[in-house]
């Protein structure tokens, strides 16, 4: 974008979050439907399976919360008794339990789930953030047309099948913009994240010794079990390691 010297960029970040764009939003809109309106949770369920869908297909933790709530309660408050994860050392499982509210009840709401993810449990403020300073340093201004309040205000007013329908997720966006850009995108299935390349940043060796320098910080500070170790965990063992020190 400097290059090109375009100053002012538009990003698309929100968009997901307030509009129902992710697979996991599908479980809590079902939920949602099943506990208000029997007839429509059909219709609709019926759309989403001739649409492709199938992201909780003989889904336990879905069964228990569209159709028995009581029961998915009673299992959140065994699940939160005492803990005995091996990837953690025991002082450390001990003191997660002594910390750790009980959940609260389950109510199955669309608009709440999109507004954890939005303003509650902080990975969005954290994409933010990279955003922001990515632009800072080459000197870009970004704009975010999704997180204007009063847009986000009225999608929050929208009952939840404006968002989610027949399967599609974001759909009142998806109509809006049907005739101005090509349906391949409009009516695109497949969604594709942007994942950094972390596994070959692991092959560094300089990478490799931060690594192991973590891994037995985490250990000395009686966090994780050194005899539970999972290669697939390093960049986690990292940027953990990471967090401690700078705490």
């Amino acid at each position: 974008a400097k290059q090109q010297d375009t100053i002012v960029l538009l990003d698309g970040q929100g968009a997901d979050e307030i509009l129902g764009g992710y697979t996991y939003y599908y479980r809590t809109y079902f939920q949602e439907l099943y506990a208000t309106s029997s007839s429509l949770f059909k219709e609709e369920y019926a759309a989403y399976k001739a649409w492709g869908g199938n992201h909780f297909e003989h889904d336990f933790k879905f069964t228990l919360q569209a159709k028995f709530p009581g029961m998915y309660n009673k299992y959140l408050r065994l699940r939160a008794g005492p803990v005995n994860n091996p990837d953690f050392h025991s002082d450390f499982n001990n003191e997660y339990r002594m910390n750790t509210p009980l959940p609260l009840p389950f109510t199955p709401s669309l608009n709440n789930h999109m507004h954890n993810t939005l303003c509650i449990n902080g990975m969005f403020e954290t994409l933010l953030r990279y955003a922001d300073r990515n632009s800072m340093a080459f000197s870009r201004e970004v704009r975010l047309p999704f997180l204007n309040h009063q847009f986000v205000e009225f999608v929050y007013s929208l009952p939840s099948i404006y968002k989610i329908h027949h399967g599609w997720s974001k759909y009142i966006l998806r109509k809006a913009y049907e005739h101005l850009v090509p349906s391949d995108i409009s009516w695109r299935k497949d969604k594709i994240g942007y994942a950094p390349p972390e596994q070959q940043w692991l092959q560094n060796a300089k990478v490799k010794e931060m690594i192991k320098a973590g891994i037995a910080k985490l250990a000395d500070e009686k966090i994780i079990n050194i005899k539970n170790l999972a290669p697939s965990k390093n960049w986690t063992y990292l940027m953990a390691s990471k967090l401690l020190h700078n705490a």
